[in-house]
């Protein structure tokens, strides 16, 4: 047998052994729900290099990354899940966290303000999007979504006394005063 065809045979038996990308998206899900970061990230990476659009594994990848607090990897991931079409909420709010990490806060804005659009039912985008605009003294932006809040929930007491400090801020006084009351 030629050294071309050894070769060849060993390439053969070498991928027929490696597990498929249903067999990884399994085992790195399971490893996912425990929460098990460090070890379904590679995994979803390995499923990245036969599949590098795949939005799900992009998804979790970057989630993942954010709760082993890589910033970076978070918004390479996640920028690339977002440009896929990813449909997970969470990759808006933990890209945009991520960016407020790297201190790019106007990219962090512009991540909500997206999730926001896509999931208008999501509290946790209005509150991280409210809350940025407020830090950074976008007043209007952060009323507009501490309101959204309330729509969504007038019992958030949260989403209340933000509004409220807010409305004391812009010396809107009265109605920071009728915001508390329930």
């Amino acid at each position: 047998m030629s050294f071309k065809r050894i070769c060849l045979v060993l390439v053969l038996l070498v991928s027929a052994c490696a597990p498929s990308v249903d067999e990884l998206a399994q085992q790195a899900n399971e490893l996912f729900a425990q929460e098990i970061y460090e070890q379904a990230v590679p995994l979803y990476e390995q499923i990245l290099k036969q599949q590098p659009d795949n939005p799900n594994a992009l998804s979790k990848a970057a989630i993942g990354y954010f709760y082993m607090r890589q910033w970076q990897k978070v918004i390479d991931y996640g920028t690339r899940a977002l440009e896929k079409d990813a449909d997970f909420y969470a990759v808006f709010q933990l890209l945009g966290l991520a960016y407020e990490g790297e201190k790019q806060y106007d990219k962090a804005f512009a991540v909500y303000q997206e999730g926001m659009k896509r999931f208008p039912d999501r509290q946790e985008l209005f509150q991280q999007a409210g809350s940025l605009a407020y830090k950074q003294k976008k007043y209007a932006e952060a009323e507009a979504a501490f309101r959204h809040l309330l729509k969504l929930n007038p019992e958030d007491l949260d989403a209340r006394l933000n509004l409220a400090t807010l409305l004391e801020q812009l010396s809107r006084y009265k109605e920071a005063e009728s915001t508390l009351t329930l």
